[in-house]
């Protein structure tokens, strides 16, 4: 008999949904606890979509032996991270570029934003805060890498051509 299986803990944004069982086995019983933001409270392996942090038992019933296993779903209480935030509503334009970059993102997402501007050979040329626009009119034609942090945490990189 093989014992009743959920995944490892997980995180997920609200909206977000993740299967919490890795069971093989149809025929058996499974009784998942508590049902709420499950797509099926029978089944082996479930979608979890709960709205706030949550910590789901399973229990597997194969002939008369019977097991159990857990799994806790968290849940970021504000939707997106800062960093996903970014990811999501950053735009950066002309690109290809002949001098002014504009960097836009959502209201209030940029106030603990850095960047960085190295060539291709990785030599930093600009290290500086986020600002709504990035002149590089000054650097010689072609392509830069512009990576965007959050402390020292890299969360995005995207090249622009200098022309």
């Amino acid at each position: 008999m093989q014992p009743v299986i959920c995944r490892n803990d997980t995180n997920i944004v609200i909206g977000d949904s993740v299967t919490v069982g890795a069971n093989l086995g149809e025929a058996n019983l499974y009784s998942w606890q508590p049902t709420t933001g499950l797509s099926c409270t029978n089944c082996p392996n479930p979608k979890a979509s709960p709205t706030i942090t949550t910590t789901y038992t399973v229990t597997k019933t194969q002939c008369k032996a019977v097991t159990s296993d857990m799994i806790t779903i968290t849940v970021s209480p504000t939707g997106l991270t800062e960093g996903q935030q970014l990811i999501k509503s950053l735009f950066i334009y002309p690109n290809p570029t002949k001098g002014i970059l504009s960097i836009s993102t959502s209201p209030g997402v940029a106030h603990a934003i850095k960047i960085k501007l190295t060539d291709v050979l990785g030599k930093e040329i600009i290290n500086d805060t986020l600002k709504p626009q990035l002149d590089i009119s000054s650097l010689k034609d072609g392509i830069y890498f512009l990576s965007f942090y959050n402390s020292d945490q890299l969360l995005i990189t995207k090249k622009v051509i200098k022309q």
